[in-house]
């Protein structure tokens, strides 16, 4: 990838944009905008979910609606893919993305979300306006009172 990038240069200094700051040039990224945090369980991949949260969760959190009320519920602290593979998760090809289970292994409870390919888990969840809550507490207070069918996190429209 970076061989390819050195070799096309030119082609991706065009799609940069410079302004001028104290009469010297200097390359700009592209505003983030809140459409950016919105994850796009239908497109994005366990690892891309990973990537996107680490080059932006110093700016704001993740976010998703949840199926059932249409909340949305923001995400903190991912768990690395790897250690999500590691669930075994059986049937996974029977789930669709943005469709949830949750996994109890010894002390810890996993809720975890069905990407493209793979599932992603987080640590901490905001529903709404309320304080954060660990996975058990979301468990508890939100997936276990809904049925399996209602268990998903969804996509709104206007997200990338």
């Amino acid at each position: 990838m970076e061989h390819e990038v050195i070799q096309n240069m030119s082609f991706y200094l065009n799609l940069c944009f410079c302004q001028l700051i104290d009469d010297l040039f200097s390359i700009s990224a592209p505003k983030i905008s809140k459409s950016d945090f919105g994850i796009n369980w239908d497109h994005l991949s366990s690892q891309d979910v990973y990537n996107l949260w680490r080059g932006i969760s110093d700016v704001g959190k993740l976010f998703s609606h949840w199926q059932e009320s249409n909340a949305i519920v923001r995400f903190q602290d991912i768990i690395h893919p790897d250690i999500i593979k590691t669930l075994d998760i059986t049937n996974s090809d029977n789930y669709y993305p943005g469709e949830t289970v949750s996994i109890k292994r010894g002390p810890d409870r996993f809720i975890c979300i069905k990407c493209n390919s793979g599932w992603t888990s987080f640590k901490k969840f905001y529903y709404e306006q309320k304080k954060v809550m660990t996975a058990t507490e979301f468990h508890n207070g939100f997936f276990s009172k809904t049925k399996r069918k209602e268990r998903f996190f969804r996509t709104k429209d206007g997200v990338k």
